[in-house]
């Protein structure tokens, strides 16, 4: 079962909002400070700190650690590493062709539909992230394949953009759960 988060925050009432690096750094997502912003705070060293504290204090023997598709290295000299080869990892960004996004020219094809995203627009409001009622545009792992600066993302009307990494936009990242986790399919919470 996969489980994605509403958004980070960075207490109840502030979203994280982060820019994946500063103008001089690539679009490579295993070196980001956005895989370590996320990965990093559901490691096994610390599994019981940061953002989601509350949730992991509670279900982390149901996170599991999985390898994801990725583009090692930057946008236009990466190479798609998958399988075996993918990144390690407990927690992710969704890519572009796991939020439903059509495969294009300057998309990577690391990943596949999910099945709540199946059969979405170009643009659905199936993926509009909001926080405090406004819509937050939210950045996937996907780095767009012309550049060597910019990143696939949701934007606030839950269509395909393509932002610098000095944008900083919300993140929504992604846990892998065991089948048994105490989890309410009606609500969408972790019990």
């Amino acid at each position: 079962m996969i489980w994605i988060t509403p958004y980070l925050k960075s207490s109840l009432s502030d979203d994280v909002t982060m820019v994946w690096e500063d103008a001089s750094t690539l679009n490579d997502y295993k070196n980001s400070r956005m895989h370590c912003a996320t990965h990093g705070r559901l490691s096994t060293d610390s599994l019981s700190s940061g953002n989601l504290r509350g949730v992991i204090d509670s279900t982390k023997e149901f996170i599991k650690q999985v390898r994801i598709p990725y583009v090692d290295g930057p946008g236009s000299t990466g190479v798609l590493a998958s399988g075996s080869s993918g990144l390690l990892t407990y927690s992710f960004l969704l890519s572009g062709l796991e939020v439903g996004f059509q495969p294009s020219e300057y998309m990577a094809n690391d990943g596949v539909c999910l099945d709540y995203f199946a059969g979405s627009a170009a643009t659905d409001s199936i993926r509009i992230c909001k926080s405090s009622s406004i819509a937050k545009g939210w950045y996937l792992r996907t780095p767009r394949l012309a550049d060597d600066d910019a990143y696939v993302a949701v934007n606030t009307s839950g269509g395909r953009s393509y932002y610098v990494n000095t944008i900083g936009l919300s993140m929504r990242p992604a846990l892998i759960l065991d089948y048994q986790a105490p989890f309410d399919p009606e609500t969408n919470v972790l019990l």
